[in-house]
């Protein structure tokens, strides 16, 4: 019989992949190095939900991009958040969360010149997620995410480097969509694209505000879409045992947490909105 390995601590939440035998593991990982995406996927899932538990990513540090001076944090490294690009404009941003029936989505200003890290350091806070996983764009069939990533990946990979390109890059003109996915492991899939263009007035300063959005976002760590689905469930099912009474209590979506779907706590994200353009703000004061 083959032995089973525990790839994860007991009290943690379980994963598809928590008890797959270690000969299953290793043709899951021969299958990702030849290239199927679907076990890619998972194994990157896996790398990144361990990382997190073991608390490799504190490991990582600070990294310093020499590219320039002026720089922000972004899990613990550091990226450029403008880059220099002619004919600036403001880009209208909606990001909405895919692959589920509740409306979840956000709107923000932002100058088109703004590099995709920190803009999905900006999306991905705005939407409530806490920032503890990896993350990537996905367009016209090309991936981007950080150089640490495409660094340490175990599988050939032709990714590129986030840092270097800007919003305005990819996304040329209104209704042009691209997407973001957040936790490898429970792949939190977004809609991104440009709702509208204008030109800045003559001494106006680029900003990032926040406009408006509307539901809650889901709890990290949940099981994705489907282990959502299953505690929404339970929030409406008037006997609970003590085991879902327990796992609704540690995801707060119990009664007294005072959990809503539906609410967006618009004043909470204008905040973090306003931290963004106060460090853009310093490019200009430079």
């Amino acid at each position: 019989m083959a032995k089973i390995i525990d790839l994860f601590p007991k009290d943690k939440i379980l994963h598809p992949f928590q008890e797959m035998s270690l000969d299953s593991f290793l043709t899951l990982i021969h299958a990702a190095i030849d290239g199927d995406e679907s076990a890619k996927k998972i194994v990157l899932g896996f790398i990144d939900n361990y990382e997190k538990q073991r608390g490799m990513l504190d490991v990582l540090g600070d990294i310093d991009d020499s590219d320039g001076d002026e720089e922000y944090n972004c899990m613990g490294r550091k990226y450029l958040m403008v880059l220099p690009r002619r004919d600036v404009k403001e880009y209208h941003v909606r990001i909405k969360l895919n692959n589920i029936d509740l409306k979840i989505w956000r709107e923000v200003k932002v100058p088109s010149n703004i590099t995709l890290p920190a803009l999905a350091e900006l999306l991905l806070e705005v939407m409530g997620w806490m920032m503890e996983h990896m993350y990537q764009f996905r367009f016209k069939g090309e991936y981007y995410c950080s150089k640490e990533q495409i660094k340490d990946s175990l599988f050939p990979s032709n990714d590129k480097d986030f840092a270097k390109v800007t919003l305005s890059d990819l996304l040329t003109e209104k209704g042009v969509r691209m997407k973001l996915e957040y936790d490898y492991g429970d792949s939190w899939e977004h809609d991104v694209w440009v709702k509208g263009i204008r030109e800045y007035d003559k001494g106006e300063k680029p900003s990032i505000t926040f406009v408006n959005g509307h539901g809650e976002c889901p709890p990290e760590d949940c099981g994705g879409v489907w282990g959502y689905a299953d505690l929404l469930k339970l929030t409406k099912k008037k006997k609970l045992t003590a085991e879902e009474r327990e796992n609704l209590e540690w995801n707060e979506m119990d009664s007294e947490s005072g959990f809503d779907p539906e609410y967006c706590d618009i004043d909470y994200f204008k905040e973090i909105a306003e931290d963004y353009h106060e460090a853009l703000q310093g490019y200009f004061e430079s």
